[in-house]
């Protein structure tokens, strides 16, 4: 059975719905409850069960709202459906990103290397903004996919880069790691740092 559990992570505060959202899951999962907001596991009709899953269905509905900031947990804390307000965050979230795909696009074209303490934050940045895009693409026409493109993706986090001599060294390391691009920005770098050793 589902024990109450403190919430440790940072709280969500209507941005970065992917991550935190993903948090929420795992800690949903871990407790063997994530079913409920799934919508897997429905309210059973025999009394004697009905009882127990009330219990979790409480549990799980407050974890949802614990996860919050206090501003969203009164906004979001009148619905008493589990799946209902796990689902109502997700659509309100998209909503909202759907409205601002083109201000998305500004933001990654505005992010530089040089604006960011060091290379883990800039390579954070970036999908973090393709996250919110990908929620949304699917009324973007350039993106029928409904994400992103590892092109776009590609071009984004190479814009913010500074264009000096070694551009073109940089450009081929890149295309190296194509693949795992978002993962291995910081090798890149450092790769880059030897080249000019």
């Amino acid at each position: 059975m589902a024990q109450s559990t403190a919430i440790s992570m940072r709280k969500f505060d209507g941005t970065d719905y992917k991550s935190r959202s993903l948090e929420v899951e795992i800690l949903l999962e871990q407790q063997q409850v994530l079913g409920i907001v799934e919508g897997s596991e429905e309210a059973p009709e025999a009394a004697t069960e009905l009882k127990s899953w009330k219990k979790l269905h409480r549990i799980v509905r407050s974890t949802i709202l614990l996860a919050m900031e206090s501003s969203l947990q009164q906004q979001y804390g009148i619905q008493k459906d589990t799946k209902a307000l796990w689902d109502q965050l997700k659509e309100d979230y998209k909503s909202r990103v759907k409205l601002n795909v083109w201000a998305l696009r500004d933001l990654m074209s505005a992010v530089g290397l040089s604006d960011c303490e060091n290379v883990q934050e800039y390579a954070s940045k970036i999908p973090s903004y393709v996250n919110d895009f990908n929620i949304c693409a699917d009324t973007d026409s350039s993106t029928a996919s409904g994400t992103m493109p590892e092109s776009m993706h590609t071009y984004y986090l190479m814009k913010g880069v500074p264009k000096d001599d070694n551009w073109r060294f940089l450009t081929l390391l890149m295309h190296d790691t194509i693949d795992t691009l978002a993962n291995k920005l910081e090798e890149v770098f450092v790769k880059m740092k030897a080249h000019e050793a």
